[in-house]
């Protein structure tokens, strides 16, 4: 069986990272949001669960990500 899937994801801080001990978002590079969006692709065999997603972020950043499980229904 093969499935298609499309995402989106959003976040915040809620202005919250200033007020962390040492700013560790501003050390990091991080703006206290963000957004990502991408799409994956799902194929369930009797061997197992097997998942491929590509996503984008706010800087453009793109990511691969890979799954296997071993829980074939």
């Amino acid at each position: 069986m093969l499935d298609g899937s499309l995402f989106l994801d959003c976040g915040t801080d809620l202005g919250s990272g200033r007020h962390v001990p040492g700013n560790p978002a501003l050390r990091q590079g991080k703006p206290g949001c963000g957004v990502g969006a991408g799409y994956g692709i799902r194929f369930k065999s009797p061997f197992g669960h097997f998942q491929i997603d590509y996503a984008i972020n706010a800087f453009q950043q793109k990511t691969v990500y890979f799954g296997i499980t071993n829980l074939a229904s």
